[in-house]
């Protein structure tokens, strides 16, 4: 399954995380870690998102953050879509 990782506009601006993304990772995380433990032969890919302020996966760096967070790293993969980072 691809899928988008979101966005993080819907939390609050933070001193240490102003645009939510941290947030936002923590709870993408979150749900993959939950559906991946009830799924263990299923695989994950989150794509990359054209840049956005609260884009999740708008950079590789996002993915490398999202990467640590998991419990399941070996059911989640992540896919580089060239429109998408091109925007």
């Amino acid at each position: 399954l691809v899928l988008h990782a979101g966005s993080a506009s819907h939390h609050k601006p933070m001193e240490k995380d102003p645009l939510g993304k941290k947030r936002g990772m923590e709870f993408l995380a979150k749900f993959l870690n939950k559906v991946a433990k009830k799924n263990p032969t299923f695989t994950f890919l989150v794509e990359n998102t054209a840049h956005a302020n609260h884009s999740i996966g708008s950079d590789l760096e996002d993915f490398m953050q999202l990467r640590e967070l998991l419990e399941y790293p070996e059911q989640i993969g992540f896919c580089l879509d060239i429109a998408h980072a091109f925007a």
